[in-house]
């Protein structure tokens, strides 16, 4: 069983940190994090208290931030991204400095794609293009475009590439989401490789699990290790459902449990409150 004493953090610009802490000896960081397949943009929403003006002072509009936290037994980066704004203001004794984020969609230079693909190339080509063309690295897995059909006559791709990424999503049955910098693409349908995760009261959920028709909402303590796109395994012998607006409590104990994948993702935390939760909303893998 995990352990969830000690919670650690670290913001820092640039690749250098900036603020961190463990522990009980940790400045007032208050944070939300989140990672949507329905979105192409992740947001990063930060306010740290009673920072010196020269720490404050590396916080500048297009610097590029990140945080990384969780507990000193199991620690990973859970945001990277550009800063959008930065506000400095005073509540009662205390110096708020608010950051605010973005990741992956919108650049102070706008991106322009021009590239021809070959007869037979593949839509991983053009994906692979785009990126480029985004200046962001790329991750997919070959192996879920498989039996997609290559371009016969090829493919070309002028203008804004994130119109063609849409393109493509519609026509391919794929979603995609920036996660710590990366254009992270999963077929829909399918999961990511990797671990999955358990979510049950012995690995940290909190409350319990709402079930719909397709999917699932869970809260557990916050877990920097789960990922977009990835597995969970929803093990809960209590459970709300919710199908089409009508809630029961006596269900079977079956009903909920299984594998969904993650479509969103929402990290929040305070180091002087209780929150330090990862909210994913997932649906129903479709193998079972």
């Amino acid at each position: 069983m995990p352990k969830y004493a000690n919670r650690v953090y670290e913001v820092g610009v640039n690749d250098s940190p900036i603020v961190s802490g463990s522990g009980s000896r940790m400045l007032k960081l208050d944070f939300v994090v989140t990672v949507d397949f329905g979105g192409f943009t992740s947001y990063g929403n930060f306010k740290i208290t009673n920072i010196t003006e020269k720490t404050a002072a590396n916080f500048k509009r297009g610097e590029q931030i990140y945080i990384k936290c969780g507990y000193e037994e199991s620690q990973d980066t859970i945001f990277k991204g550009s800063i959008r704004n930065v506000f400095r203001r005073r509540e009662g004794t205390e110096t708020i400095t608010e950051i605010f984020a973005t990741g992956g969609a919108i650049e102070e230079k706008r991106k322009f794609i021009n590239i021809g693909l070959g007869q037979g190339s593949k839509v991983t080509d053009a994906l692979s293009a785009i990126a480029a063309a985004l200046e962001i690295p790329i991750i997919f897995d070959d192996a879920h475009f498989s039996d997609s059909q290559p371009f016969i006559g090829g493919y070309t791709m002028t203008g804004d590439p994130m119109t063609h990424l849409k393109q493509l999503a519609k026509s391919y049955g794929f979603s995609y989401a920036v996660e710590n910098g990366r254009l992270i693409i999963n077929k829909n349908g399918q999961s990511r490789a990797g671990t999955i995760h358990e979510i049950s009261m012995f690995t940290g959920m909190e409350g319990i699990p709402e079930i719909t028709e397709v999917g699932v909402t869970v809260s557990t303590r916050l877990n920097p290790k789960l990922k977009i796109g990835a597995q969970i395994e929803i093990k809960s012998n209590s459970q709300s459902i919710n199908y089409s607006n009508v809630y029961f409590q006596d269900v079977p104990d079956t009903a909920g449990k299984g594998l969904y994948t993650i479509y969103k993702l929402v990290f929040s935390g305070n180091t002087h409150g209780s929150a330090w939760t990862s909210k994913i909303i997932g649906y129903r893998s479709q193998s079972q």
